[in-house]
């Protein structure tokens, strides 16, 4: 594991901060798919299905495709809109 991925993540975790966008804008990926959960689960996501996002994108290349997208869309919306990282770029 790089040093400044443990480094900003221990500087995320002594800022007590539960949002995730301090560390998508360090490119510190670790604790993503914990938010992502939260809005895939969501009435607003309107996206392809993401039951099981974890294995299924592990097992299914064509779902990886749509996974990955999701993702993408997701990490941009969290860094880009304050609204959206408020409402789903915390952890818990």
């Amino acid at each position: 594991v790089p040093f400044r991925l443990v480094a900003s993540e221990l500087l995320w975790f002594m800022k007590g901060d539960t949002n995730i966008r301090y560390l998508l804008q360090h490119n510190n990926n670790i604790w993503n798919e914990w938010a992502f959960k939260s809005w895939v689960e969501s009435d607003e996501y309107t996206g392809p299905d993401m039951t099981d996002f974890g294995l299924r994108s592990q097992q299914d290349e064509e779902f990886k495709v749509q996974y990955d997208e999701q993702m993408e869309l997701f990490k941009k919306n969290v860094l880009e809109d304050d609204e959206f990282s408020n409402k789903y770029g915390y952890l818990g």
